[in-house]
């Protein structure tokens, strides 16, 4: 009433409403009915680095007078006492990253000229950090000589998840340091597996989801599978050579999230589940078709053809049957079609490498036998399959199939990509089928 401000309520006035923009804390009301504005505080944060060093560092100052100082120097107005000072907190502030440490706003002002003993940058705080305070810095009084104020920030702090850039520094949701991720720990499970078999890359992480988790082994990438708490799970095959010890590399992706650390390895123990074919040695070995002239006893004939002469790919995967020749037969050639949709009890037919770790995968063995009866090949003089590749996982390599419980045969990789092990297209490949 009258020349009441408030009766023992403010009711809905703030510190900032009554003291303008970028006034916090606890607004009152006196015995005298009037504002008490004790409890209000400002803040404001600026910025400073040490050139010709890189690195900036962030700090808040909540005494108006100091503020205006700061705000005078980057106007120009102060000239001489430009330098920063105060005390170190050691333990990170939010508006501060990626450094472990703050300054004290209570105990931060400015300066002409101080003691070298207080004198260090950036850097060499942070890599000192559990000297501070003793004969590093004592009493953890920091003064760096060479500091310049670059220019006032914005106090609102990065959403890491909102894609607008709250703090206003240019850098948006993960790609602020603000909102940073770090890898803390790597593991592979198990540490030991055979050659070409899948493992898991277990890569700790500070924050609980980020796109930005990655791994690689031996330089090659795997393939991500899920999280688990905070620990991001990525699936790696390993070489096909052995035996050797590989390195599984967790790091972060810095085109999707600020990296806030180092990336960290685990090692992976590959020894030999079978002699390694050379593929170039004309030698047939386990795994192989063919190599080179060594055609494992086969022939035209044996494929389904009336003769000619029988080649072997260039990878080592399967017959070159270009020289294959179909004489006779009369006057013409009687084609039939039999199609087979890969489904079974009306679910896609899903087939799974038997030396699986994933327990989603371990879920779909055994593998199906999948039929076709086709009961008039009497005189058939050749056959062929045509396989739809719709497209595949990475990781997917050595596929095969077998008719009647003949030989294995190896379906052809692409060649359209530059990676054997990671397409996405519609492909079909045309293989001979022994009668």
């Amino acid at each position: 009433e009258g020349t009441e401000q408030c009766d023992g309520s403010v009711g809905s006035a703030t510190c900032a409403s009554v003291l303008g923009t970028g006034y916090t804390g606890t607004l009152s009301c006196s015995s005298s009915c009037q504002y008490d504005t004790s409890g209000c505080i400002t803040s404001a944060y600026f910025i400073f680095s040490i050139p010709p060093l890189p690195e900036t560092f962030i700090f808040k100052l909540t005494d108006p007078a100091k503020i205006q100082q700061a705000r005078d120097i980057l106007s120009g107005k102060e000239t001489e006492t430009t330098h920063i000072m105060g005390n170190i907190i050691k333990q990170p502030a939010s508006y501060n990253p990626p450094w472990s440490y703050y300054l004290n706003p209570n105990t931060i002002g400015f300066f002409q000229a101080a003691i070298e003993v207080c004198d260090a940058n950036i850097q060499n705080v942070e890599d000192h950090l559990s000297e501070a305070c003793g004969s590093f810095l004592p009493n953890c009084q920091w003064c760096p000589w060479g500091s310049e104020l670059l220019k006032e920030v914005s106090s609102q702090e990065e959403d890491c998840y909102d894609g607008i850039d709250n703090d206003g520094d240019g850098l948006i949701d993960r790609l602020d340091p603000a909102c940073g991720v770090s890898i803390t720990s790597a593991d592979v499970v198990p540490t030991s597996a055979n050659n070409g078999t899948s493992v898991t890359a277990q890569c700790g992480s500070s924050v609980l989801s980020a796109n930005c988790i990655s791994a690689s082994i031996g330089g090659r990438s795997c393939s991500w599978s899920g999280w688990s708490g905070s620990t991001a799970l990525l699936s790696c095959r390993a070489t096909s050579s052995c035996p050797v010890t590989e390195q599984i590399r967790c790091y972060i992706d810095q085109t999707k999230c600020y990296d806030l650390g180092a990336a960290k390895t685990a090692s992976l123990s590959v020894s030999c589940s079978q002699q390694q074919a050379v593929c170039g040695n004309s030698i047939k070995e386990s795994g192989e078709t063919c190599d080179g002239a060594d055609l494992g006893g086969q022939n035209c004939v044996l494929q389904g053809y009336t003769g000619g002469t029988l080649g072997c790919a260039s990878n080592c995967f399967s017959f070159d049957m270009s020289g294959c020749t179909i004489t006779g037969g009369g006057t013409g050639k009687v084609f039939k079609d039999f199609v087979r949709a890969m489904k079974q009890d009306n679910r896609e037919w899903r087939v799974t490498d038997p030396d699986s770790s994933q327990p989603g995968a371990k879920g779909s063995l055994p593998n199906p036998v999948m039929d076709i009866n086709i009961n008039d090949l009497q005189q058939a003089q050749s056959a062929e399959a045509i396989i739809d590749f719709w497209g595949g996982h990475v990781g997917t390599i050595n596929k095969r199939f077998k008719f009647n419980n003949n030989n294995w045969l190896n379906m052809p990789v692409l060649s359209t990509t530059s990676s054997p092990e990671c397409y996405d297209q519609q492909w079909n490949a045309r293989l001979n089928v022994p009668l």
